[in-house]
């Protein structure tokens, strides 16, 4: 360690000298100059740790002489020399920021324990300096960190105010630091979380402990919430005493919206499962009560009450069965294949339909903006969404006059606004938005509008299946949803279909066949029928012998195929369920065709998960049906596969 440096001014020459063989005897680097002027040029060209000056000397005296130190550096101390007449000058010195004073002459003891005590309070000085220096840029690090993370980082009293908080906070609440300090953290919790919070935090106080994983529900300024994911340990003062909490939060609501997400399409998955693995016991029993009203109506004559009561029983089993239908929507068993169309040709071509479904005392207006409409599409799952969206609205409005207004448009989903469109990604879209002027949506609810069977509706009124449906339609179509509803202005539900890009060949649209005949399709040729259902196959065989039909009819596909291949050309059409013990449906066609290659085959089974009527048609199957199915088109079905073959 280098000694320290000490400059000495007197006039004396013998105490100068006196002092300098002193000090440097002892160890310290000594400098001696006999008058002010001298000791202030020295002062103007390096640093001392300490000087030792004469009170009185020529034009620049020991006062000079400080000033100039202190001046030059304030860490260096002045020791000021001083005879007895010169007390009081000396004293008045100490109030210029002299460090010591001695009176010559001096005893080297007393000499060397002021310089030591000086020197001593010199490097006390410069550590507690360095301290200081070191806890600013500690400090400043520790701020920046904190400040640059992307969690909530806190401290509150026991009161649940805020101490400290790092920005994080301001950008979760909407409001600024100052609001946040200002009001308990209760202010800004979700009303719903209040009490369990307050309970926590209770019970935390009271046990002198903290928290992990507490998830939390917070208002922000513009009326969102938000979630927070909390932990805190307890802060204690110098007694040991519990004096709050410190803490760290990280904001987890994009976490939630996205398992929101999830849950919501593992519902719709768990629908779309349990209604595949319900729907081909489901629809035999549909078939049968359906198929048997529709003989009973035959038989029955139009003025007997009874009649009216089947025709009950008709519209419940048809009611039954589109609900079947709109639960295997949900399932990827029932996709349907989507192609190109023209998005404003379908929704025109529903219109007269969805006019026809909605009460007169509700408007409906169409205002198309959009440029380019080109979709990847279903059009009866297009028709089916219009539809579900139409009823609801309508209900909205209850029994008031109002208005549907569809606006069709173009929207470009930048970079920038994606977050805005958690499923969407960056794009042209198809824009179509479904508005009524109903009551509107209740906050509360409106995050369960889409889940399977939710209905604020009267019992009777509705399944809740609407709003479900159209979701996993729209999600089908890689596509998306957005609601915008305010109390007492309505509700605007939103639909994004992403814009085609490839340049194909459009589809049209195909009109119903609504205006054919309503003609009961008879005949006289032989059926084979295969059925493992003994109710569903004794229906079956009174609807096509009353149809004019031969019929002979089993329950065993094996026995049916040895029938067949007993005497093949004695039928004209094969007839079979799909799902059926010892052998399918399928099966049975395979084995059929081995045998005869022009006789035509129908499938007709409630739900399968193997074939449906796509692939039914790709391996030669004549007509894939759907149970249950009306007599009529049962009968228009058979009819019109028996004519082109013979076509």
């Amino acid at each position: 360690m280098k000694p320290h440096k000490i400059l000495v001014t007197d006039d004396d020459l013998n105490i100068l000298h006196s002092i300098n063989n002193f000090l440097t005897g002892e160890g310290f680097d000594v400098t001696t100059v006999k008058s002010g002027e001298k000791a202030i040029e020295l002062l103007n060209l390096c640093n001392f740790d300490l000087v030792i000056t004469d009170m009185v000397m020529g034009d620049i005296d020991g006062i000079d002489v400080l000033k100039m130190a202190k001046e030059k550096n304030p860490d260096t101390k002045v020791i000021i020399l001083t005879g007895y007449r010169e007390v009081d000058p000396a004293i008045d010195s100490l109030r210029l920021k002299a460090d010591d004073y001695l009176l010559k002459p001096c005893e080297p003891e007393d000499l060397l324990f002021r310089v030591s005590s000086c020197l001593k309070q010199l490097e006390l000085q410069v550590k507690h300096r360095q301290t200081e220096q070191a806890l600013k840029e500690s400090e400043k690090k520790y701020r920046n960190l904190v400040e640059s993370t992307h969690d909530q980082i806190w401290s509150i009293d026991l009161k649940g105010k805020h101490n400290f908080a790092n920005k994080v906070i301001t950008e979760i609440l909407g409001y600024d630091i100052n609001e946040v300090n200002s009001q308990p953290i209760d202010s800004f919790i979700h009303p719903d979380d209040k009490k369990q919070i307050k309970e926590l935090f209770d019970k935390c106080v009271e046990q002198k402990c903290g928290w992990k994983d507490v998830v939390i529900r917070w208002l922000n300024k513009n009326g969102s919430t938000r979630f927070t994911e909390s932990r805190a340990i307890p802060a204690f003062d110098s007694q040991g005493e519990l004096i709050g909490f410190h803490g760290v939060a990280c904001d987890i609501t994009v976490k939630k919206r996205v398992e929101a997400e999830i849950l919501k399409t593992k519902k719709l998955e768990s629908i779309g499962n349990l209604s595949s693995g319900i729907a081909h016991n489901f629809n035999n029993l549909l078939a049968i009560i359906l198929g048997s009203t529709e003989l009973a109506l035959d038989d029955v004559p139009a003025w007997n009450p009874v009649h009216s009561y089947l025709q009950h029983i008709q519209k419940a089993s048809l009611k039954a069965s589109e609900l079947v239908k709109q639960l295997l929507s949900f399932s990827r068993l029932d996709d349907q294949q989507l192609e190109e169309y023209n998005a404003v040709d379908i929704i025109k071509d529903s219109f007269s339909l969805l006019r026809s479904v909605t009460p007169s005392t509700i408007d409906i207006n169409l205002d198309i903006k959009a440029t380019s409409d080109r979709i990847l599409a279903s059009p009866l799952q297009m028709n089916q969404i219009l539809m579900n969206l139409f009823s609801n609205a309508s209900l909205a409005m209850d029994k008031a006059m109002g208005t549907i207004d569809i606006t069709i448009d173009n929207e470009f989903i930048s970079q920038h606004a994606i977050h805005n469109y958690p499923s969407l990604k960056q794009g042209k879209y198809l824009k179509i938005a479904v508005h009524d002027s109903g009551s509107g949506i209740e906050p509360s609810i409106i995050d369960r509008i889409f889940d399977p069977f939710f209905t604020t509706r009267d019992v009777g009124k509705g399944f809740g299946m609407g709003l479900s449906v159209v979701h996993g339609i729209v999600e089908k179509h890689n596509g998306a949803i957005i609601v915008d509803s305010q109390l007492g202005e309505g509700t605007t539900i939103n639909l994004f279909f992403p814009l085609t890009t490839q340049q194909s060949e459009i589809k049209t649209v195909s009109k119903d066949m609504a205006n054919k005949s309503d003609e009961i399709l008879s005949g006289n040729e032989k059926i084979l029928l295969v059925d493992d259902e003994h109710s569903v196959l004794l229906l079956m065989r009174i609807i096509l012998e009353r149809l004019g039909y031969q019929v002979e009819s089993t329950t065993d596909p094996l026995e049916a195929l040895n029938l067949f291949c007993s005497n093949p050309d004695r039928f004209d059409l094969v007839l079979s369920d799909m799902i059926m013990p010892k052998m399918t449906g399928d099966m049975l066609f395979d084995e059929v065709m081995k045998v005869r290659k022009d006789i035509p085959f129908i499938i007709c089974t409630g739900h399968s998960e193997f074939i449906d009527e796509e692939k039914a048609k790709a391996i030669g199957i004549a007509k894939y049906i759907m149970k249950p199915i009306q007599k009529n088109a049962f009968a228009k079905a058979i009819r019109n596969v028996l004519d082109n073959i013979k076509n």
